[in-house]
Order: structure tokens, then C-alpha cells, then sequence
């Protein structure tokens, strides 16, 4: 009976690499250094450095009250759409109504003893000039009378500003834009004695938002105005938006001694799935080279040791090793190395651009190298069955 022989691949063997294992597999010939290569790929390389950060609505207003008061009326809620002007709520006005007649009353008061000490001073300097009353006289006459018209002033001004904590107890959109918060109920009481309490937030458009990303020290330097930035959000999965840097604020921020920048990105947000608060991961493009031919970054200036190239070579394989200048690769061809001097250009730390005189695009080239053991040629691989038996029952 003709004996059979399985083989399984494993899936983090290259064709190439297989192509070396066989020997080894079938149980003679000396085992190889096992390798990866892989061809050239021409298109575009981008330095990119990652960041998180927090969504946040543009022109966030938050809207309070300046005067004090039970809330009589709520016009407004979460997530409406408001025009500038529009009333929001209402305080209940009866005592600061109470005060401004309070104030008209005062301003009278005041007019009436202003017009009385007017007749007396005006009498009192005819008679001055008559020689009838005394230099004091005429003075005291002239002081009651400045007196009094300095009264009606200061009433009217608290009369106006009366009037117009009346007017502040109405409580009107700023802007056009949507509420995105409400802190207060109806028949609650707001105070504003020490500072103005928020009752909404507003925002001008959520179609455009921006985020304030935390960039480390270290590549905060690579960071400029106008780069594009990818990011995404977890309600997202699987979704990338775009933006760009907009601002990279020069105010350092220290936490537990790590030193970070902010850098505010604008984004489109026309489609409305990004929501306010939401936290992104960023990538944000530093650099790039445009239709560029580039390997990985790991097959520039690899080391062959000696003992790897003599394994190559008793498995049958040509090594042709020269001494470049600077950078190299090595080919990987049909049971064949060969070490090629390169001049590089630009790279991400994944691939590097590659100048082309002296290589074929098509070529494969040498990623990754690690030293195996020779192994005795009657050993099997233990990962292989065992062959079946001829025995007859």
C-alpha cells in the first residue's frame, strides 16, 4: 500500500517560510531559520500620534438669573430648540413689582421737598439782597435746596434699577440655539445673593462641536493648526469622524506629574451623532508622504547573523551578502538572499519609504528572521499523525 503524508499550516507561516519547513516536515534535510517576506506596497505613509479627549458643544452659554425669587413659570426644556429673545421662565413678581412702586413713591417724595426748599432758597436770596437774612441763612437755604435735588436723583436711580430687576425677573434666550440642560423646577426658589445660579445651559449649533484633547509633553511639539485628525467615539463602534486641530493652548496641564497640552479640534457634526460629553480617542496626522514606495519598517537594515546564513545556505539557498554604506534590505528571490544597499525616505515607525534604483518593485523582501535548531533528520514533527498502519487484522 502507498503510503500517505497530512501536513497542516499554521496560520502564522508565511508560503515562504513553509516552502523552508518541508524538509524538516517530512523528516530529512537540516531545518532552516524560519522567515517572513513580503513585497513593496506603493500609496501613502502618515505619522499620526493618539490622544483622548472630551466632545463639547461651540458657543456654550450658560443662562441664570439675577435676581432672586420663586420660579413661576418654565418655558423651556431639555434638548428644544430656542430662538434669541424667546422667554424661558418666569420669577414671580409680585414683591420686586412692590419694591418699583415703592421707588415712585420715594422719587415723589423726593420732587415734592425738592420744589419746597427751591422757594425757600429763591426767597431767602431776596431777602439776602434786601439785607433782611444773614449770610448763614442764605447758605443753609442753598444747602437744603442741593440736598434735595441730590435726593430725587439717587431715587430716580433706584427707582431704574428697581424697574429693571423687575425686568430681569423675566428670563429670555440670549442667542438661538438648543437647551442643553435644565436645573430648575417650577416653584423652586432661586437665590442670587453671592452668584448667579445657572438654570440652563444653551448652545448655539451642535452641528459643529469641537474637543479638547490632552496631548502628552512628548508629541506635542508634532502638533500643529490645521492637521487632520481621525477619531471615534464608543456609541460608534466601527466608525471613524473626522476634524481638525483648530488650537493648541500653550497652558501645560500637571496631573500626578505628567505634563499634558489641550488641543481643541473642530469637527463637522452635521449628521448630530456626536453628543456633548462624549469621550473620543484621536489620531492625529503630523505627517505624510504622498504615493510613496515603502516595506516595512522592520525589513530596512536587518541582521543576518552567520549562523543564519549558513543554515540558508545548506538548505540550499543562495545568500549573497554585501557591505552597504548605510541602509539595506535583503531580497528574498527563488531559494535565494541578497543583501541590497537602499536609500531610505520618509517613515512612521511601521513602513519606510524606499528609493526604487537597483530594486524591482515586484521583489520580495526579508521582514523578520529567527534562528531554529537543526534537527536530526529521522525526527518527526510531533504535530503531524502518525502514518497509517499496514498491518493486516
Amino acid at each position: 500500500m502507498k503510503r500517505k503524508t497530512w501536513y497542516w499550516i499554521s496560520g502564522g507561516v508565511t508560503a515562504a517560510a513553509l516552502a523552508l519547513l518541508f524538509p524538516v516536515i517530512t523528516g530529512g534535510g537540516p531545518s532552516v531559520p524560519k522567515f517572513e517576506a513580503e513585497p513593496g506596497t506603493l500609496g501613502d505613509i502618515t505619522s499620526e500620534i493618539t490622544a483622548t479627549g472630551t466632545l463639547e458643544a461651540v458657543g456654550t452659554v450658560e443662562v441664570g438669573t439675577q435676581v432672586s425669587g420663586v420660579l413661576a413659570e418654565l418655558n423651556a426644556d431639555f434638548n428644544q430648540r430656542v430662538k434669541k429673545g424667546q422667554i424661558l421662565a418666569k420669577l414671580d413678581t409680585r414683591n420686586l413689582q412692590a419694591v418699583v412702586t415703592e421707588s415712585e413713591a420715594a422719587v415723589e417724595r423726593a420732587t415734592v421737598t425738592l420744589e419746597i426748599t427751591r422757594k425757600n432758597f429763591e426767597r431767602t436770596d431776596i431777602l439776602h439782597q434786601q439785607g433782611m437774612s444773614s449770610d448763614a441763612e442764605l447758605e443753609n437755604a442753598r444747602g437744603d435746596y442741593l440736598t434735595a435735588k441730590a435726593n430725587v436723583s439717587t431715587a430716580s436711580a433706584q427707582l431704574n434699577r428697581n424697574r429693571v430687576n423687575l425686568e430681569l425677573a423675566t428670563i429670555s434666550a440670549p442667542m438661538d440655539g438648543i437647551i442643553l440642560s435644565r436645573n430648575v423646577e417650577p416653584g423652586q426658589t432661586v437665590a442670587a445673593s453671592f452668584n448667579t445660579p445657572t438654570l440652563f445651559t444653551l448652545a448655539a449649533d451642535l452641528k459643529v462641536m469641537e474637543i479638547e484633547a490632552d496631548v502628552d509633553e512628548a508629541d506635542i511639539g508634532q502638533v500643529k493648526k490645521g492637521q487632520p485628525v481621525r477619531f471615534s467615539v464608543d456609541a460608534w463602534p466601527g466608525k471613524d469622524f473626522t476634524g481638525q486641530v483648530d488650537e493648541v493652548r500653550l497652558q501645560p496641564v500637571i496631573s500626578q506629574n505628567v505634563v499634558t497640552y489641550t488641543v481643541i479640534v473642530s469637527v463637522n457634526n452635521d449628521e448630530e451623532k456626536l453628543m456633548p460629553g462624549m469621550t473620543a480617542t484621536l489620531s492625529i496626522q503630523t505627517s505624510k508622504a504622498s504615493g510613496v514606495f515603502s516595506v516595512p519598517a522592520s525589513a530596512v537594515n536587518l541582521t543576518l547573523s552567520e549562523t543564519q546564513a549558513e543554515q540558508f545556505r545548506e538548505a540550499g539557498f543562495r545568500v549573497e551578502a554585501t557591505v552597504p554604506a548605510k541602509d539595506w534590505i535583503w531580497i528574498a528571490g527563488d531559494r535565494e538572499l541578497r543583501q541590497l544597499a537602499v536609500t531610505t525616505g520618509f517613515s512612521n515607525g511601521s513602513r519606510t519609504e524606499l528609493k526604487l534604483p537597483g530594486m524591482d518593485p515586484a521583489s520580495k523582501v526579508l521582514t523578520s528572521v529567527s534562528a531554529t535548531e537543526s534537527l536530526p533528520a529521522a525526527t518527526r514533527s510531533p504535530f503531524l499523525p502518525s502514518p497509517p498502519s499496514n498491518r493486516k487484522n
